[in-house]
């Protein structure tokens, strides 16, 4: 083993002793205010490579590096008080090792790489505790590693009655593979006292008070209880015995859930607005969870007469109830509080609060495994950065999707995104009007980042979806969905030309239309121009308007676009429910756009007229049309 520690920090007389042969542990004893108890770092000498003191930016510096992992630990030197070597511990000093670590488990459960832990696994450790010997077997449960990996070792910290537990994987390696490995630690010098745990940097914590259990297993998830209901909110409605609480309105908001959440303390509380609950009932609330989706449904609670009748009113009311929450994580979390799905994120030290509307919206729903990887063997794990996703094309597929206009929901899958292996992936979907725009996102775990990235399928879902027309950009894809039909809706994107309507002008007269003919995206025309068009070959995105087309005044305008090897064509059109026409026409400019025009001549027929555009170079131009050709306005008079 090499070892050094350089002058400059503190005096160690005994710094020979470190090397001896019979030295088995290492402790680093941090400063603590009077009357506090002091936090004391314990590492297994085998495990360490090197102790180095360095001044950085004149900031002396106690840097603890591992053996074949790639992280360190860095201590401020003004805030150590001693770093000594002890072949064994000290009655005083909690002390531990590790025992065993399992195999790599396959697993085909959710991997939430913030906190290591495999989603769905409510049972993060089991115990057992020897009183006569103080020795207590602690089992963490389902710990996220590379199937690479060379076994794992534990770093162990105390302060007082608490534990602070840091499972590490040995090895530098790097697969595209992970999967879940229960490691266990046995402690000494544990007392039959409250012990307070902190796995992973604190994102994990539970309690055992072992003057209580000798043995047991930590289910760790949120727990929550009724809180507090509002008065009924309007006048009361009756209900004759064929009514349903669907048939009827209550709701005077458009607030269906509202939240605050403190990460700090773990706590927060959820209102659900309007709820339809019977008048002379008492209102409560019922919660389960799991690791990371949490249920909560507001429920009526009758009495019971002498004559065992249900004591209930012939009216319901809208309630606003209230829900109180604790044990929360700094994780993601999926809320279902009556129907309405929604998810915060309590992964920063912010009070997380808000309020979730009636209307369109949508929310990350899971990732793929890692569907192939590229190692960078030049680069170890960095500190955070800003990194934007792209895609590693493996197939011609970009988007899937899948709609239900029944009810009223969609899924969105983009695909083979290019995200690092060790972060926590995400999307963060914005609604505006009628487009719908999603980003694939990822944060990285703990502040780095690993060597290596992959391919993943980014699921996203979507709710409350109204019957109409949505555009959407998905990471770059952008593409029409149309929801006014009653049957399901299912397809895909695939990489290369395709094309979309833009906008149609307003309703343009014929002398209006021909000074209209500079318009939006500087499309300059001139004269008789019918069509006018824009190419750039960086962005590989065409821009067409088809000028002067009659169409309807009322009318849902659009365009048709289909792309058939080198052949394009554009069709302006209307919707053809001609109950919603009014009886006059009038002449509409008509933009579509094509993407992902490769390098290579076109042949286009947009409403008729027939050109030919070369997309190896940047173009702006015009097609002209005879004044016989061009379209008349005509006009319907009752």
């Amino acid at each position: 083993m090499r070892k050094h520690i350089l002058s400059g920090i503190m005096a160690l007389a005994s710094i020979a002793s470190a090397s001896a042969t019979n030295t088995q542990k290492m402790y680093i004893e941090e400063k603590a205010n009077e009357g506090e108890a002091k936090l004391v770092h314990i590492y297994d000498i085998n495990h360490v490579d090197s102790v180095i003191h360095e001044n950085i930016d004149n900031v002396d510096k106690v840097k603890i590096l591992m053996k074949g992992v790639l992280n360190k630990e860095s201590f401020p030197a003004n805030k150590l008080n001693q770093v000594f070597f002890s072949p064994t511990p000290t009655d005083s000093l909690i002390d531990g090792s590790m025992t065993n670590a399992s195999e790599c488990k396959s697993s085909s459960f959710k991997i939430d790489t913030l906190h290591n832990f495999i989603i769905g696994v409510d049972t993060i450790a089991t115990y057992k505790y020897d009183s006569q010997n103080k020795v207590l077997k602690l089992k963490l449960s389902s710990i996220m590693g590379d199937c690479c990996g060379e076994g794992w070792y534990v770093n162990i910290a105390t302060k007082g009655d608490s534990i602070f537990l840091y499972p590490k994987q040995l090895g530098d390696k790097s697969c595209n593979c992970i999967c879940h490995f229960d490691v266990t630690e046995e402690l000494t010098n544990i007392k039959p006292q409250l012990y307070h745990f902190y796995i992973w940097n604190n994102s994990r914590y539970f309690d055992i008070d072992l003057s209580k259990k000798e043995e047991g297993s930590i289910i760790d998830v949120p727990k929550g209880n009724f809180f507090d209901n509002s008065p009924c909110k309007n006048e009361l409605y009756g209900m004759d015995a064929n009514a349903t609480i669907d048939s009827i309105s209550f709701a005077k908001t458009d607030s269906l859930v509202s939240f605050q959440f403190d990460p700090e303390s773990g706590k927060g509380i959820v209102v659900s607005h309007n709820q339809h609950l019977n008048c002379c009932s008492k209102k409560s609330s019922i919660v389960t969870a799991t690791i990371d989706t949490i249920f909560i449904q507001s429920v009526d609670i009758y009495e019971i007469a002498d004559d065992s009748t249900m004591l209930a009113c012939d009216c319901i009311c809208p309630y606003d109830i209230t829900t109180q929450l604790e044990n929360l994580k700094r994780k993601l979390y999926t809320f279902v509080v009556d129907r309405t799905t929604f998810s915060v994120d309590l992964r920063e030290d912010i009070v997380e609060e808000g309020v979730i509307y009636k209307g369109t919206r949508g929310m990350f729903v899971k990732n793929s495994p890692c569907e192939n990887e590229q190692l960078n063997e030049s680069k170890g794990v960095e500190e955070e950065e800003t990194i934007q996703p792209t895609r590693f094309e493996k197939s011609d597929t970009l988007v899937s999707y899948f709609f239900n206009p029944s009810d009223r929901e969609g899924i969105i899958v983009s695909h083979n995104m290019t995200l690092n292996c060790c972060s926590e992936k995400g999307s963060k979907i914005n609604v505006q009007n009628d487009t719908i725009t999603i980003v694939s996102t990822e944060k990285s775990l703990d502040g780095k980042w690993c060597k290596c990235t992959c391919t993943y399928d980014i699921t996203s879902k979507l709710m409350d979806l109204m019957p109409q027309k949505y555009h959407f950009i998905v990471d770059g894809t952008e593409f029409d969905v149309d929801l006014r039909q009653d049957s399901v809706i299912e397809g895909f994107i695939s990489n290369g030309p395709r094309g979309m309507f833009v906008k149609h002008s307003p309703c343009l007269n014929q002398k209006e239309a021909e000074a209209s003919r500079k318009d939006a995206y500087q499309l300059v025309a001139a004269g008789d121009t019918t069509v006018a068009y824009q190419y750039d070959p960086e962005t590989e995105e065409l821009l067409i308007t088809s000028y002067g087309m009659v169409l309807n005044c009322c009318s849902e305008k659009e365009s048709i676009v289909t792309i058939n090897g080198d052949s394009i064509t554009i069709i302006s059109t209307e919707n053809e429910d001609h109950s919603l026409w009014c009886r006059c026409n009038c002449t509409f400019n008509i933009t579509s756009k094509i993407v992902n025009l490769k390098p290579q001549l076109y042949h286009l027929n947009v409403d008729g007229q027939v050109f030919d555009i070369d997309c190896t170079k940047k173009q702006n131009g015009a097609e002209i049309a005879s004044e016989s050709s061009y379209p008349q306005i005509t006009e319907e008079k009752e």
